[in-house]
């Protein structure tokens, strides 16, 4: 009941947003360099909702009590508020010493999930219990404990290049949900966004030499099908006679060969976007790479050789999220 109505009036969303406040003002005064280990200077402590509500009724309880002379009411009142003192103690020390050893991220794609791996341990030895860890504006986890632990975290990417990792909090309410206890570990670390692929890209580019040598050899065999024109498409590979039956244009997809290298240019990008050019050449990337293809990269003011193979996959990549 205490609960519903303490919802129902607001006051619960007010006190987060004022510790939400209240953390990312404190956070910039913390280290940044690992390990971080949570001193009594760094650890926070606010009532939680229901805390407040079960201090408010403590307190009419304890006024009722003296003001009838009820002294089992008011022994029950007072040792209810040793309780709630107590946890408070007993919360705090479930985060002192704890400790952010290592935090390792992988490369994450614009618009989707950056996944970081923490390890937490803690420097005195004590169990800890009812922990969570998480991002700002991200669902926590929950983990437990003994001597170590490792705890994945999701953020969100929002935009391709480097993303300098926002503060990871830490929070507990045990033993009895009165009080809310947290802090903030800020490392210095960033982590590596690639641009997002173009989701239907036209076909690799094929470089100038493959178009020589086979530019009198196109046939019947080389067409693998029909498709929908997207912009960029090489005017010379419209279905015409095809299109003329449709409303819309048609491109024909034609079968390159397995051993021909792929030169992925800039300039085959020309007429989009910044980002919409970025994204085709990541989607070209990534294509080249599923099909086990040779292939370099040229941008204007980066020139990544052919290879092949993941490593040349993160090269390139690594190139066009940090142009």
């Amino acid at each position: 009941m205490l609960t519903w109505l303490w919802r129902s009036s607001g006051a619960g969303l007010w006190l987060s947003r004022q510790r939400q406040k209240l953390t990312r003002m404190l956070a910039k005064r913390t280290g940044r360099s690992l390990p971080i280990t949570l001193s009594q200077n760094r650890i926070y402590v606010l009532p939680t909702g229901f805390g407040v509500l079960l201090a408010v009724a403590l307190f009419v309880a304890a006024f009722g009590a003296l003001n009838y002379n009820n002294n089992l009411a008011l022994a029950f009142s007072f040792l209810f508020c040793v309780l709630g003192f107590l946890s408070v103690h007993v919360a705090h020390r479930n985060l002192l010493r704890l400790s952010l050893t290592h935090v390792s991220t992988g490369p994450a794609f614009a618009g989707g999930e950056l996944l970081a791996s923490c390890a937490f341990a803690a420097s005195d030895a004590r169990p800890r219990t009812c922990l969570q860890a998480y991002f700002d504006d991200a669902p926590p986890v929950d983990f437990e404990l003994q001597s170590s632990s490792e705890v994945e975290l999701r953020l969100r990417a929002a935009k391709r290049g480097l993303l300098e990792l926002p503060p990871i909090s830490v929070r507990t309410e045990w033993p009895f949900g009165l009080f809310v206890v947290w802090s903030h570990l800020w490392p210095e670390q960033s982590a590596l966004i690639y641009p997002a692929p173009e989701a239907n890209p036209p076909a690799l580019p094929e470089s100038t030499s493959q178009r020589q040598g086979h530019a009198m050899q196109i046939g019947e065999e080389d067409l693998r099908h029909l498709r929908d024109y997207r912009p960029g498409d090489a005017p010379r590979r419209v279905a015409w006679k095809a299109s003329a039956k449709r409303t819309h244009l048609l491109t024909r997809e034609l079968e390159a060969p397995k051993n021909a290298d792929i030169v992925l240019n800039w300039d085959a990008t020309t007429g989009l976007e910044l980002e919409a050019r970025l994204s085709r050449l990541a989607a070209w990337c990534l294509r080249a790479q599923a099909e086990q293809r040779q292939f370099e990269l040229v941008l204007p003011n980066t020139h990544i050789q052919r290879a092949s193979g993941p490593e040349q996959l993160h090269k390139c990549l690594r190139a066009l999220a940090l142009y």
